[in-house]
């Protein structure tokens, strides 16, 4: 449970919900989680465990809408945004709409009004991402558009129509190719259908049979559940699959939880035994709408945990959970400012969207490196190296563990790295904090910070020079020292060039030709010396005393 940390008194309450059933209270207790000085983690760079699933960076709306002036195609791209889910982009994508007479002739072209779903669908490609295509409906308050189709036969040759424009050039149409399908919109809410599960279930049957018809190799899935929990809608319907074999190639779901995102992973494994339940596990799952923070008519877009430093913790953390899930795909709700958009009105990043602009990072150093000291309260460090290992990412990302720093230890590192630090925090919005060296004789980072924040830490090998061996090829000493370095070797360097860092990686001194470094003016303790003698580099850890 996470507060704002001027919090004195938590109120906790339970509800009952609906006429029926059993209720029962645990003992529940509550302490305070105590304060670590640093947290401690371990990247072994010699370890891949996984490749970075990128079909997790999606998102609900388009770079481009119709009621806005503002175009995100660049930021998408920064991002490196695979997957868009075309719901509420403002109606852009409802079958009312592209359908506005039921009444018409399915077959007729004259029937359609593809216009602005064409450049919402547009402005995706044009992004590089990869559309989701919703058959449904949103939320306006339209009425009777979440009664079920008079016509199941008629709306599955409207949402085939559609496919036909899309992929087949009907109706002066394109030849996208989308492939995925998504039949519907949490249909487990009366908002969004108005009659029963059996009914959603013959209406889905319909549509999935029409489009496998047409074309086998479309995929098609049901249904964005808004509650996995609501047995009395899901079980109906994933019965009815199993035991009718109807087609279906994926389940999609939604998922929104304030406080721990370790839920997010849990609320995977729930959905995989529920399928597991009805012999459905070949089935891939999408989570097609996720967010760490739940709508709340009294709230606005600064308030704790939605726009700010902790909102990007969270997106983090939660990424981390949802990798090592067994998600085909997930895409955040949502793109624009809407309740907790990527990006605020004026198109700039949100804090939530510059922590997909730091995970999106790791598509290009996606292979995933064991680490050690994630909890599954939220705290998580996520590290990914190239194919040619001459660059690697770390992210560390802390919503609530009380702490001031963090240490980490990089094992089987194969080479010297500079790095960086770009941090989220309450003070900075992904701004350079700190930079130093690391090497395999000193492979430490270490940083000051409290939380919430997210530090994205890019590390890129020194190339174009050769390692020295400090034991053969030079010389350090006396170590510890009270005040002077000096500098031994047998070959003569023509250029010598000797940095002093402190163990954060933060400059202090540089000198130039010369083998007795005078460090008397430097308080006591651990600093990092980078040698570089005629082009070949080396990092070392040094002891000033008094």
């Amino acid at each position: 449970i996470i507060t704002p940390y001027n919090v004195n008194n938590l109120e906790f309450y339970l509800l009952l919900v609906g006429n029926k059933g059993k209720i029962w209270v645990d003992n529940i207790s509550f302490s305070k989680t105590a304060f670590i000085d640093t947290l401690n983690f371990t990247v072994d760079f010699n370890t891949v465990v996984d490749t970075f699933n990128s079909a997790l960076i999606g998102t609900n709306s388009s770079p481009i809408t119709p009621t806005s002036t503002i175009d995100l195609t660049d930021k998408f791209q920064e991002i490196g945004i695979t997957g868009v889910r075309t719901h509420d982009i403002y109606g852009s994508c409802d079958i009312h709409l592209i359908f506005p007479d039921f009444s018409a002739d399915p077959l007729n072209p004259n029937s359609y009004n593809f216009e602005a779903t064409d450049s919402v669908i547009q402005s995706i490609i044009n992004s590089g991402s990869k559309p989701l295509f919703r058959l449904g409906e949103t939320y306006d308050g339209t009425p009777n558009i979440f009664d079920p189709p008079t016509d199941f036969d008629k709306w599955a040759t409207i949402c085939l129509q559609i496919i036909k424009h899309y992929n087949a050039g009907w109706d002066n149409g394109f030849y996208y190719n989308i492939n995925e399908w998504e039949i519907w919109n949490e249909p487990d809410l009366p908002n969004y259908w108005t009659e029963t599960p059996q009914q959603f279930y013959e209406m889905y049957k319909k549509t999935a049979l029409k489009i496998k018809a047409y074309n086998s190799n479309l995929k098609v899935g049901a249904a964005g559940f808004a509650n996995i929990e609501n047995s009395r809608f899901i079980d109906i319907f994933l019965d009815s699959i199993s035991n009718n074999s109807t087609p279906i190639d994926f389940v999609s779901y939604h998922y929104y939880n304030f406080g721990n995102p370790y839920y997010f992973a849990l609320e995977q494994q729930k959905m995989q035994a529920l399928l597991a339940d009805y012999n459905l596990s070949n089935l891939e799952i999408y989570l097609t709408e996720w967010n760490h923070y739940e709508n709340n008519s009294e709230t606005t877009l600064t308030d704790y945990g939605r726009d700010d430093a902790l909102s990007a913790a969270l997106t983090a953390s939660a990424f981390y959970y949802l990798q090592n899930s067994t998600l085909k795909s997930a895409y955040r709700y949502r793109t624009d400012e809407y309740l907790f958009g990527l990006f605020r009105s004026n198109g700039n990043y949100s804090y939530s969207g510059l922590a997909f602009k730091v995970i999106g990072n790791l598509k290009m150093n996606n292979r995933l490196l064991q680490t050690i000291g994630n909890d599954t309260l939220g705290t998580i460090c996520i590290a990914g190296k190239s194919d040619s290992e001459d660059k690697f990412d770390i992210i560390v990302a802390n919503p609530n563990k009380p702490s001031n720093s963090y240490c980490i230890d990089i094992q089987n590192l194969t080479g010297t790295y500079n790095y960086k630090i770009s941090r989220i925090d309450s003070n900075n919005e992904f701004v350079v904090v700190d930079s130093g060296i690391v090497s395999p004789s000193y492979n430490t980072i270490i940083s000051h910070v409290s939380p919430p924040y997210v530090d994205y830490i890019n590390l890129n090998k020194i190339s174009g020079t050769n390692t020295l061996n400090l034991t053969e090829d030079v010389i350090l000493y006396p170590n510890p020292t009270n005040g002077t370095l000096h500098i031994k070797t047998e070959i003569d360097y023509k250029k010598i060039e000797i940095t002093i860092f402190t163990i954060s990686g933060k400059k202090l001194l540089t000198i130039n030709n010369q083998t007795d470094i005078d460090i008397s003016s430097l308080s006591s303790g651990a600093f990092l010396v980078k040698i570089i003698l005629d082009g070949k580099i080396e990092t070392s850890k040094i002891i000033k005393i008094k």
